[in-house]
């Protein structure tokens, strides 16, 4: 005799997993007036950030990927419309 087994409720299989976003945010005031540099690279379309030292070190630079990247001119909108909103959305409609 086959057991019944709810069914999931139709909803993304996005949903059900864990993304890694990051943001990275501009200079500030004080850090441009002190000359600091940035130390990161975003390629947004690949969703790669590249490490680097701003000192006169040989070290390689490192890369990283993550689901989706936010460079320094991103606002806060964005980030809000492509990460909490879609989690908001699906509270409202019932779903944890």
């Amino acid at each position: 005799m086959p057991i019944n087994k709810p069914e999931k409720p139709d909803r993304p299989e996005s949903c059900d997993n864990v993304k890694v976003v990051v943001r990275c945010r501009p200079l500030n005031e004080r850090e441009k007036a002190t000359g600091y540099k940035m130390a990161v690279n975003v390629d947004e379309m690949r969703g790669t950030i590249t490490v680097h030292k701003t000192d006169s070190s040989n070290e390689p630079p490192k890369t990283f990927t993550f689901d989706t990247v936010f460079g320094p001119e991103s606002k806060q909108l964005d980030v809000y419309n492509l990460t909490a909103r879609p989690i908001i959305d699906s509270v409202l409609e019932g779903y944890n």
